[in-house]
């Protein structure tokens, strides 16, 4: 997947429904699909594991070629 920080107007948005995010992760052709409130984790040889608090899902074109996780990075 694909990980970039929400965008301001996005933050905002999310905010004023009281799921607050600080960034996006882009799957393409996912075999599963998270949930509002399931936990993503990315881990990597030698990295710290992070982790995301799904606030909210989208599938662009109802197709799932790809799926937009809208996240609150967690410690």
């Amino acid at each position: 997947g694909i990980l970039s920080d929400a965008t301001p107007q996005e933050i905002q948005a999310w905010k004023q429904i009281d799921h607050p995010i600080t960034c996006k992760i882009v799957q393409e052709d996912p075999d599963t699909v998270a949930e509002a409130e399931d936990v993503l984790t990315i881990e990597g040889s030698g990295m710290k594991t992070r982790y995301f608090y799904v606030q909210g899902v989208k599938n662009p074109g109802d197709l799932y070629q790809y799926v937009i996780y809208f996240c609150q990075e967690r410690d």
